[in-house]
């Protein structure tokens, strides 16, 4: 009897609970890419054929959520404006202005000045919105470049408590607050992740506790939670906040998702300002997402791609069943992430049978229908990713190479050849492999790589086979550009016989460079650069390349008999499954406790 009493209770006090029995607000949102508005415009009717409600919407100078640097004015964004109130969106209604935290770097919460052309900025924004009659703006606050959330990076770490942070961090999160409200105050602001943000550092199952503020003062987002209650304190009673839950990308069976709606609307509440507490429960909903290429086994290099650890014929049905599980256990919106590689829902390029199994999802939730397939598959393919991500590292064994030094055939020509006498010696290495080895074993298009050095350079050659060069990327033209988006290769190479610092250089297949170090795990500095050289030639079935790296760009030259941390990696944009490295690592190229070690020899010799 008190189950039954406790459950009209909930019923009574928190309708939202049971939301997923209103399937007609349910909301599927396009998040992917191009969205620039002009594209958007020019391609909306074949978005109008799609399963989706909305969609993304970015404007290049109005991207940024915080920018301090300058006031963009009106006249440099009416193109902008006019495209977006000239565009037929029929039914594509429930659409969201793209805003991007990582888009500057080095705020100073503190400053005023900085403060007033955010301001300016973010108000130019929501007028955007307001000339699309969109629903309102995605909130992105994922950290890319800059930890912008992040307490021991803020400027004033060192003279300004955390506290005297989180209080001036609420204050800013009011006033964003109240300048989108000053133009429209019945606004829908869809975080892609907001409470969840914080599942990373108080576990789901702990209850509240004295160390709360410390742990949260170490986390990457601790600076994040004063702005969230900020802008709770200044929201009126039209702003919807949703909890867009990121997390979503990696969930396999159904509990998953019924856990993150208790977490969303229940237990990470206490986080939250005792005075907001029963605004959050009326205002934030619960959301969810997709990410649809890991889903589909298109990156499943990736040891958190669910989709790379199922047959191909079962990854239509995972998709399904993650639309239907997401909309089920969302208040109302679903967004559906798809990157630029591989996927174009614009122009619809996607896989065979990608916008049918979202849209059966959709027509059974607004039937009221069960899912029609079991989930153990998916649940199934979970258990061992789990598995792999809890004991991987511990079977990964680093590979090691002899690095013979230039003799009397010289060093190479750089000419993209390859057909020099030092590489007619050199045995080359690999074949390369997918980066984690536990997922593909066997390439359709091999990547091959020989390594020689001198006192002045360190050389490799790539030998990259391609049976779809027409697919092959060569977008990025600029130094330091997104390469890796990218057909292209990459050479890691530590400075001296420790692996830190290590150097990082990537080479498309028309000779565009990307450099960095890395000083630490997980630190790059992509401001460092160097002097060096590449010649590319891309053939009818395969692509090559040859580098040359002075050694003091490097760090030291090598004595013979030294060695180097070491990888050399090929990212392939036809086939992204085929991905791929000379030494396997876990997750990422970058995971530096897997570098291969590379020793360096006189001509001909061997250990």
């Amino acid at each position: 009897m008190r189950i039954i009493a406790a459950l009209v209770l909930s019923v009574s006090l928190s309708p939202q609970v049971y939301s997923f029995w209103e399937p007609e607000k349910k909301k599927l949102i396009h998040a992917g890419y191009p969205a620039e508005v002009a594209y958007v415009r020019q391609h909306i009717e074949k978005m109008k054929a799609l399963p989706f409600d909305g969609t993304i919407l970015a404007i290049h100078e109005l991207r940024s959520l915080f920018n301090y640097t300058r006031q963009v004015s009106r006249e440099e964004v009416q193109k902008h404006f006019d495209d977006l109130s000239a565009t037929d969106w029929g039914h594509v209604t429930e659409n969201f202005l793209l805003m991007q935290a990582e888009q500057e770097a080095g705020i100073d919460w503190f400053d005023d000045e900085h403060w007033a052309n955010v301001e300016h900025n973010l108000r130019l924004s929501i007028e955007a919105v307001v000339a699309a009659d969109a629903a309102g703006i995605i909130f992105d606050p994922e950290q890319y470049n800059y930890p912008l959330w992040k307490y021991e990076k803020a400027k004033h770490h060192e003279t300004k408590t955390y506290e005297e942070y989180t209080a001036q961090m609420r204050k800013r999160g009011a006033q964003w607050m109240r300048v989108v409200e000053s133009v429209k105050p019945d606004i829908t602001i869809l975080h892609y992740y907001l409470m969840t943000a914080f599942s990373g550092y108080y576990g789901v199952r702990e209850t509240p506790g004295g160390d709360t503020p410390e742990l949260l003062k170490d986390s990457g987002y601790a600076l994040y939670l004063g702005f969230i209650n900020g802008l709770l304190d200044a929201a009126g009673p039209e702003v919807v906040f949703v909890n867009g839950n990121e997390g979503a990308y990696y969930y396999g069976g159904r509990e998953a998702y019924d856990e993150a709606y208790v977490q969303m609307k229940q237990e990470r509440l206490y986080l939250i300002a005792p005075e907001n507490r029963e605004k959050y429960r009326r205002q934030v909903q619960a959301g969810s997402s997709i990410y649809i290429q890991g889903t589909l086994g298109m990156r499943n290099y990736s040891i958190q791609a669910l989709g790379a650890f199922m047959p191909p014929e079962e990854r239509l049905k995972l998709l399904e069943h993650r639309t239907y599980q997401a909309l089920r256990t969302s208040d109302e919106y679903v967004w559906c992430y798809a990157d630029s590689k591989g996927i174009n829902m614009w122009e619809h390029r996607f896989p065979a049978g990608t916008a049918e199994a979202i849209a059966s999802a959709k027509r059974k939730i607004e039937a009221g229908a069960p899912l029609g397939f079991p989930e153990e598959p998916f649940v199934e393919a979970k258990r061992k990713q789990q598995e792999i991500m809890k004991n991987g590292r511990t079977r990964i064994v680093p590979r090691r190479l002899v690095i013979e030094k230039v003799g009397a055939d010289g060093p190479p020509t750089l000419d993209g050849k390859l057909d020099d006498p030092v590489w007619q010696r050199v045995k080359p290495v690999g074949p390369f492999s997918v980066p984690n080895i536990y997922i593909k074993e066997t390439l359709q298009a091999p990547t091959t790589a020989q390594v020689a050095w001198d006192d002045e350079n360190l050389y490799v050659a790539f030998t990259c086979f391609e049976p779809d060069v027409k697919r092959m990327s060569q977008r990025a033209k600029e130094h330091d550009g997104r390469v890796w988006n990218d057909d292209c290769v990459e050479v890691f190479v530590s400075a001296g016989q420790e692996t830190f610092p290590y150097r990082h250089f990537e080479i498309s297949s028309i000779d565009t460079h990307f450099d960095a170090t890395w000083t630490e795990r997980k630190k790059m500095d992509g401001s460092w650069n160097a002097d060096w050289s590449s010649k590319s030639q891309v053939g009818e079935d395969r692509w090559t390349s040859e580098v040359a790296i002075p050694w003091k760009v490097i760090g030291s030259r090598p004595a013979v008999g030294e060695t180097r941390k070491a990888n050399l990696t090929r990212h392939r944009i036809p086939d992204e499954t085929e991905t791929s490295c000379w030494t396997p690592v876990y997750k990422t190229f970058s995971d530096s406790e897997f570098l291969g070690t590379w020793i360096f020899q006189d001509a001909g010799l061997q250990p």
